[in-house]
């Protein structure tokens, strides 16, 4: 209070300056309790205007008396947004480093045709005016307004001129009253929630503090009736929401879950809820197979029932039961519970195809819908059933490596259901999922190969082997022998697949066509511990293809297989009948 207040006529922009004439910068100059400065004059004023760096002076914003402490934190940062700018622009102007002389050209403010303009203005007055003689009309208009705005991103029609973005703004205001043609509220609809959310999208597009603050004024400032009406977020909304947090928070660093799973410490936040007394008393455990959300309740399926629990958002109240069915298939185990096209889905059991349509309001069984598997009976397996809030969803398991996924149109004869009533629904679109991350394929068949596992029309097609998911051991090379095929990876593992017996190993392959692990190759239990270990680096097959020979990196050779004419090194034949062995290691060659 002891420093005089100048005008702020700055020489520099520098951020002490700031600090120093902050409240010179906010004042409007209003005052009467102090004297007036001197009036400066005409050799004044023409020294100031004629200094050669126009840019290094700035005027004090204008404020009206006794300002909020936003509208001087948003004057002061408008001021000195255009003031960076201007700097920025002097820079780049007279810039040493630039490569060319040629001055860039600033950029042009739209400007709009006043037979433009005009037609944009009756087509703003035809849809302020069709709220109250076609409201289809009106409803469709909006909503492609709508799709436009949340379209821009924020700021993006920050150079449009702004006659056209007040007079759009002024019939969005007037749209999303609610006022009818005799001044009487009306009742929410669909025209005043999507006349919010374009209000609220170009608010966003503009980047204007003004319109923002009249677009939040308008949408606070309501009748009681619109209060409980649901208005759509827009995308520009949420992106730059987005981009706050990520300026504030910095870049996420969450993990995706399909490379490292689910976090077991992963809650956010809980809270107590006063469950009726049907639940608490009484035999039996009260166990909750289910739980899904709509965004405002919580619906939890028990085994003593459904309940409809506030979650604290969209006017709800938080821990408060608002509806509780206690014989709601309390007798069966099992259960899932979906929110899809708003309404609640239930399926009964872990291998039914079945789901029942629940209305969310009254707990009431609508319609029982069968998803259809194509399968021609009842699945053996399994079956999961899942909701993407906008279809149904149904997983099931077709082969040991392969996964198809159904997914259903819950609308798809919501015209011709009725309560009671049984309905089948067939897959909108289909697709299967591998659970392999790499696929080997062997094109023909193989002797060892019993064809149990593939069809006679396939006999000579190519087949799909499973490999090692590693992504770091690539497959090096394979071969195949009379009754089994080796495989080997660049960290010197070697598969095998066929028969066992073949090679040593009494156990057969726990199933058909898939590759083994040869433990062998990853240690020898005869060699000493602390030797250096050793890998395969290459695999050679006997020219009858009932015997291999594996070279390790450090020179030594295995043996599997069956040795006819000695071919494992060893000189002593004890038994006519040769049989089949293990890898082991050749000690000695007999030339």
């Amino acid at each position: 209070m002891d420093m005089k207040i100048k005008k702020p006529e700055l020489k520099c922009m520098d951020p002490d300056n700031y600090r120093k004439f902050f409240r010179a910068l906010c004042w409007s100059g209003t005052r009467t309790d102090k004297k007036p400065q001197k009036r400066l004059n005409k050799k004044d004023i023409l020294k100031r205007l004629k200094v050669s760096n126009a840019l290094a002076i700035c005027y004090a914003p204008a404020l009206l008396a006794n300002p909020s402490q936003f509208a001087v934190y948003a004057t002061v940062r408008r001021t000195i947004l255009a003031r960076c700018r201007q700097l920025q622009a002097a820079t780049l102007d007279l810039s040493d480093d630039s490569e060319t002389e040629d001055i860039p050209q600033p950029v042009p403010v739209t400007k709009v045709s006043k037979i433009t303009g005009i037609g944009l203005r009756t087509v703003f007055a035809l849809i302020s005016q069709a709220k109250y003689t076609d409201a289809d009309l009106c409803e469709q208009s909006l909503k492609a307004l709508l799709d436009v705005l949340q379209g821009h991103p924020p700021e993006d029609l920050g150079t449009e001129p702004p006659d056209i973005i007040l007079n759009i703004h002024n019939m969005l205001v007037e749209v999303s009253s609610g006022i009818d043609v005799n001044g009487r509220l009306e009742r929410p609809t669909a025209i005043t929630a999507i006349s919010s959310s374009c209000l609220i999208a170009l608010a966003v597009a503009r980047g204007e503090a003004e319109l923002m603050l009249g677009a939040v004024t308008s949408l606070i400032i309501a009748p009681p009736m619109l209060t409980e009406q649901y208005i759509q977020i827009p995308t520009n909304l949420t992106i730059m929401q987005r981009s706050v947090q990520s300026v504030i928070l910095g870049p996420p660093c969450r993990n995706l879950w399909l490379n490292f799973g689910v976090p077991h410490r992963s809650l956010v936040s809980s809270f107590p809820v006063d469950l009726p007394a049907q639940l608490t008393v009484g035999s039996g455990e009260l166990v909750v197979r289910s739980l899904v959300s709509d965004g405002c309740f919580l619906y939890v399926f028990s085994s003593k029932g459904l309940l409809k629990i506030g979650s604290g958002y969209g006017s709800s109240i938080r821990q408060h039961v608002y509806l509780y069915k206690p014989d709601f298939f309390a007798s069966d185990r099992h259960g899932w519970l979906g929110y899809c096209r708003n309404k609640l889905y239930v399926r009964v059991g872990r291998k039914k195809t079945e789901v029942h349509e629940v209305d969310k309001d009254t707990f009431e069984v609508k319609s029982v819908l069968h998803l259809e598997t194509g399968l021609g009976g009842p699945p053996e397996s399994k079956a999961a059933v899942f909701t993407d809030s906008n279809q149904l969803g149904l997983v099931l398991i077709s082969n040991y490596d392969n996964i198809a996924v159904k997914m259903y149109d819950v609308d798809a004869n919501a015209v011709e259901r009725t309560t009671g009533t049984r309905h089948s629904l067939f897959a909108r679109r289909e697709f299967h999922v591998h659970l392999l991350r790499r696929r080997t394929l062997v094109l023909g068949r193989p002797s060892y190969d019993d064809g149990l596992s593939r069809r006679l029309v396939d006999l000579d097609t190519p087949m799909a082997i499973q490999l090692d998911d590693n992504d770091d051991d690539m497959l090096q090379g394979i071969c195949s022998g009379q009754d089994f095929g080796l495989l080997t990876t660049t960290s010197g593992k070697v598969y095998y697949t066929g028969k066992g017996t073949s090679l040593g190993y009494k156990v057969p392959s726990p199933h058909i066509g898939r590759w083994t692990l040869m433990k062998e190759t990853l240690f020898n239990k005869h060699d000493s511990s602390n030797l250096k270990k050793c890998k395969v680096v290459q695999v050679a097959l006997g020219h009858e293809g009932v015997h291999a020979i594996l070279v390790l990196d450090n020179g030594t050779a295995l043996f599997t297989g069956v040795a006819r004419r000695g071919e494992d090194g060893d000189p002593m034949r004890h038994r006519r009948t040769p049989k089949p062995m293990r890898p082991k290691k050749i000690t000695k060659v007999h030339l």
